[in-house]
């Protein structure tokens, strides 16, 4: 099955505890997001549909190509992301906009 249409992707990270856990030997709050230690899932959602979800090695821009391009039907699909730089090749293979996400509305959709 592959997606096709409007779709989102991320790239969530996993853990078990609490992203407010702290760390107990250094008194720092655990590290969030890019460059930690967690497991990083992509999603690719299509809007009003289905949804896949994929454990990932790394967020690199080579393997994020990959992995979209496994489950999306590119020639009749356009992807929708945030502004991290790991979803820039895909614009080469399907339409490509990036979203502002300090911004809440659908109105900061950047074309690519």
């Amino acid at each position: 099955m592959l997606l096709k249409g409007i779709l989102e992707a991320d790239e969530p990270y996993i853990v078990g505890k609490s992203r407010l856990d702290y760390d107990r030997l250094e008194g720092e709050q655990r590290k969030r997001g890019r460059g930690t230690t967690k497991d990083a899932v992509l999603e690719v959602v299509q809007r009003g549909g289905k949804a896949i979800a994929q454990l990932t090695l790394d967020i690199t821009e080579q393997t994020m190509l990959e992995s979209i391009k496994k489950v999306v039907k590119t020639p009749d699909a356009e992807l929708i992301t945030d502004q991290y730089s790991g979803y820039n090749a895909i614009g080469k293979e399907m339409k490509h906009k990036t979203l502002n996400r300090s911004e809440k509305s659908e109105s900061h959709v950047i074309n690519s």
